[in-house]
């Protein structure tokens, strides 16, 4: 019977200093935008994109200047009648969008805790499960303004799915200034 051969002393690849496989290397490209400078493009544009809140030429500010016309403007009557506010003439188009425009005017994130309350007393909020409830003292200073307005925009949702935006709109225009939880106010 033959024997089968004898291996000769083992060599490993690695030890010998010859690696069977070649490393990948990262392309490197002359020219061209850089990483950071795409990174600074990409600031600018969300920079701008979510500049800070302004008015919009949407949704006209109620007793805002109009433009100066060539026509001089017709005397007032001496008991002029309260003028709809423009949000509330346009009815047919009146949206949760439209209304939350005229809700952010002048940095207002909601309403404050009393008048908010009243309006989800008025809504009948107890009686339905969706309708949750404005939030209470123990998690109102807990809550960030982000959070504040996008628990104000669920009820004006709500109120658009159940018909009762309009009712919504009217509380809004009924509030005064220091009602509303501005940003930057503690």
């Amino acid at each position: 019977m033959a024997r089968p051969p004898r291996p000769g002393p083992r060599t490993d690849d690695w030890q010998s200093g010859h690696w069977p496989y070649t490393m990948p290397s990262p392309e490197a490209k002359e020219g061209g935008q850089s990483l950071w400078e795409l990174w600074h493009s990409e600031k600018q544009r969300l920079d701008a994109a979510f500049a800070p809140t302004r008015p919009s030429e949407a949704a006209p500010l109620a007793g805002a200047p109009v433009a100066a016309s060539a026509e001089p403007e017709p005397e007032p009557d001496p008991q002029p009648e309260p003028e709809p506010d423009p949000d509330l003439a346009r009815a047919r188009r009146l949206s949760a969008d439209l209304l939350m425009t005229v809700a952010r005017r002048n940095n207002r994130v909601c309403p404050r805790e009393v008048p908010w309350t009243r309006l989800y007393e008025s809504l009948g909020g107890r009686r339905f499960e969706d309708l949750q409830p404005p939030p209470g003292d123990g998690v109102w200073p807990n809550l960030s303004f982000l959070e504040k307005r996008v628990r104000f925009r669920e009820h004006m949702l709500w109120a658009q799915r159940h018909g009762r935006l309009r009712q919504v709109a009217l509380f809004v225009q009924g509030l005064a200034e220091g009602d509303w939880v501005h940003v930057g106010e503690e």
